[in-house]
């Protein structure tokens, strides 16, 4: 087997599904075994123990194996694409490059940001492949869209439509025709391994590399990566398992990652990143960087490796990423942050609630929920059913340490308790007056586009809205919906993207139920009046009015709000996030530079 530059001799067997080796001490080799999915050594079994290493019989290890043994299981990954001389329908030469990847490489990812038009490539990709079985699986929303361009552009061959929530419904039932082609569209739903829907489209895409000797397995994304390097081992694995020689995400992880053991409060031991390999000027023992080395420190500096940017490198092949700026022109977005000043009694409220909460995140929510302007409460909401005994009044006496029944001890006996239910309770809040003034800019236009992160949020901007004189369509996990003139028979969504309306709409959404798969091009400005933590969500919002059809005098203009301290601390947690995920994808530049030109206003 091969051990870096040399070949090993080893002895190796299968016994039941795990292969066996028997080699000399090489500590190369070692390592290339326990990089292995499922590896285990032997020499402590309870029963005939023995020095040899074993691994399970998988896919993603045959794949390595045959790369140890000196094959090059690479190599469908690094032929030339097929040559597309015409298309049917007027495409963008990086469209016709994404069709002659995904055909040529069958399974794969492509990682092109949103607007670049890789739904088209991947439609024409479907009628070439000479397959009529197919899936497409994305959020509820983005297939909506998806489905409006297969009409659109009057595509030959239909696929079935699956949300993931339904595909996961359909592999627990297991009773269903295996496609021999499938789309993954929004991957980033499914990066994480332990996530049930992810195991079900990781499920279905090992059944059809069973069933078909060339399947086409295809995973879109314009944010691949969208919290951590890490989120792409699972996407990889999903393409083409072993493609990446780390067996688990722990390894992955290890290798991307400055790791430190620590020890939390009831003694239990955990791993925390302590920084991201990410520059060969950090040190790779302590996480520091070269100037920031301190004398004092225990050891020397030890420089790192970019192993964030090297993942870019060793992805070649099973992904192709096509960025905006270098395929569609397209004016660059402008960023602007608006600071607002909190009252003296904002801050005391928020001192109050860093003082009396009883956990950091518990801390962490409710000021985010007070610089949004409200704050959500459990309102009485009238009698109910007894939760505890269901209504009869009387509980089983196993419960108290006796042998009979007895009286409920939460109603008393009366079958009856009182209710209670969450409601925002509103209040006033600088960032309404910046929203209200924002309004006033936009009156000309009539459109605008604002998310938030809290349905308590969305519903106070909305009310906000309606008293300045705009319709709202407001979308989030309720649902799609309208407030202000009454037009039933009409798309609430139609009706923002029809600028032939004459009332002026504003599109209000959480980041997560809006920022997926929608074309809001009609508005020049997009307001985040919050964030939360998801970066996927951050970046797909942004997108939605920067793409082919925007005003390009106006141009696309991004407004973050600020209040309180934790709207700038949620914003630079976003940023970081992005950025590591710019370097994933190769992009340098984007690394070194901050992500945007803030300005503040």
């Amino acid at each position: 087997l091969r051990a870096g530059k040399y070949m090993i001799p080893v002895q190796m067997w299968k016994e039941s599904s795990r292969f066996f080796f028997k080699f000399g001490y090489n500590q190369t080799l070692m390592a290339e075994i326990k990089a292995m999915q499922g590896r285990k050594y032997h020499g402590y079994d309870e029963i005939n123990p023995r020095k040899l290493w074993s691994i399970p019989d998988t896919p993603r290890n045959r794949f390595q194996l045959s790369y140890l043994m000196g094959e090059n299981p690479y190599d469908h990954y690094d032929k030339p694409l097929l040559t597309i001389d015409k298309l049917d329908r007027s495409v963008f030469e990086h469209q016709k490059e994404i069709t002659a990847f995904e055909l040529t490489r069958r399974c794969c990812i492509v990682a092109a940001e949103m607007a670049t038009g890789k739904t088209l490539a991947t439609i024409e990709c479907i009628e070439r492949s000479g397959i009529t079985n197919w899936w497409w699986v994305g959020p509820k929303w983005a297939l909506r869209a998806v489905q409006n361009e297969f009409k659109k552009w009057k595509a030959k061959v239909q696929p079935i439509y699956f949300t993931y929530e339904a595909l996961l419904k359909v592999t627990k039932q297991g009773n269903f025709i295996l496609p021999e082609g499938i789309v993954f569209d929004e991957a980033a739903k499914i990066k994480n391994p332990q996530a049930q829907r992810s195991q079900a489209a990781r499920h279905i895409a090992d059944l059809m590399r069973e069933k078909f000797p060339y399947p086409f397995i295809i995973l879109l994304s314009g944010a691949p990566a969208p919290k951590s390097p890490i989120d792409w081992w699972h996407l990889c694995e999903i393409a083409c398992p072993g493609f990446l020689k780390e067996g688990d995400i722990n390894k992955f992880k290890e290798r991307l990652a400055i790791i430190s053991k620590e020890e939390s409060i009831s003694g239990a031991t955990f791993q925390k990143i302590v920084a991201w390999r990410d520059d060969s000027n950090r040190c790779t023992e302590c996480g520091l960087m070269k100037e920031d080395h301190d004398l004092d420190v225990s050891h020397g500096f030890q420089p790192g490796v970019n192993e964030v940017y090297k993942l870019y490198e060793r992805m070649k092949g099973l992904v192709i990423v096509k960025r905006k700026k270098e395929c569609l022109d397209l004016p660059d977005k402008i960023f602007r942050i608006i600071r607002c000043q909190p009252t003296q009694e904002t801050l005391r409220a928020y001192s109050l609630i860093k003082n009396t909460s009883k956990t950091a995140i518990e801390a962490l929510t409710r000021a985010r929920e007070l610089s949004d302007g409200f704050q959500y409460a459990e309102v009485e909401s009238g009698p109910g059913v007894c939760t505890l005994c269901n209504g009869t009044g009387t509980i089983s006496g196993q419960l108290v340490g006796t042998d009979e029944s007895v009286q409920c001890t939460n109603c008393n006996g009366t079958g009856a308790c009182k209710t209670y239910v969450r409601q925002a309770q509103q209040f006033p809040c600088p960032k309404d007056g910046e929203l209200i003034q924002l309004l006033e800019e936009h009156e000309d236009i009539g459109r605008l586009v604002v998310f938030a992160g809290f349905t308590g949020a969305i519903d106070k901007i909305s009310e906000l809205c309606v008293k300045s004189r705009w319709d709202v369509t407001q979308l989030d996990g309720r649902g799609l919906r309208y407030f202000g003139e009454n037009i039933s028979s009409r798309d609430p969504l139609d009706l923002f993207l029809d600028i032939e309306h004459d009332r002026n709409v504003c599109f209000v959404s959480h980041p997560g139920s809006g920022g997926a798969g929608l074309n809001l091009q009609v508005s020049p400005t997009c307001v985040f009046y919050s964030n939360d933590f998801n970066a996927d969500y951050r970046i797909q919002a942004m997108e939605r009015i920067h793409r082919p059809g925007m005003d390009y005098n106006r141009g696309a203009t991004i407004v973050d709000l600020f209040h309180l301290p934790t709207d700038e601390y949620v914003h630079d947690n976003l940023s970081t996030k992005i950025n590591l995920q710019a370097l994933t994808l190769g992009d340098l530049q984007q690394w070194s530079q901050r992500v945007s030109n803030d300005r503040n206003v």
